[in-house]
């Protein structure tokens, strides 16, 4: 069982991860990791607020701010307001492209994934769609 973490104790485990650095390019914007580009996303479906300032940092920070960026209490204290009906249709579409991406260009990950096809585990207090997504590449 291949566990897929950032935190994971395996390096696969953490290659795996939404947290490591790959360039992805979401929307025309280039990312440091699919977790950056995944939360940018969210900026991109909102009802209320000027995401622009906010689409520039996720450009730039890590991958653990940029997961608490998506929060709905960071989006609470800054003001903006999710279309969650938006997000709701396109989340496993977002995701499913820019692991794509990754999997095209980065031939580790690809590796590590057709080595363990039928062998995830992840966190579970996550979803586990994105293991859903590895599954069927």
């Amino acid at each position: 069982m291949l566990f897929v973490h950032h935190r994971a104790s395996t390096i696969p485990g953490k290659y795996l991860s939404t947290f490591h650095k790959y360039e992805v390019v979401y929307g025309k914007m280039k990312f440091p990791s699919i977790e950056n580009a995944f939360q940018a996303a969210k900026y991109l479906t909102l009802k209320t607020g000027n995401p622009d300032e906010h689409l520039i940092e996720l450009q730039n920070c890590n991958a653990k701010m940029a997961k608490s960026m998506g929060t709905k209490k960071y989006f609470r204290q800054n003001g903006f307001r999710l279309d969650v009906d938006k997000w709701n249709d396109i989340h496993i579409h977002v995701m499913s492209n820019l692991v794509q991406q990754r999997y095209r260009g980065d031939p580790i990950f690809a590796e590590i994934i057709k080595n363990n096809r039928g062998c995830w585990r992840y966190h579970p207090d996550q979803n586990n769609n994105y293991v859903k997504i590895l599954s069927r590449m």
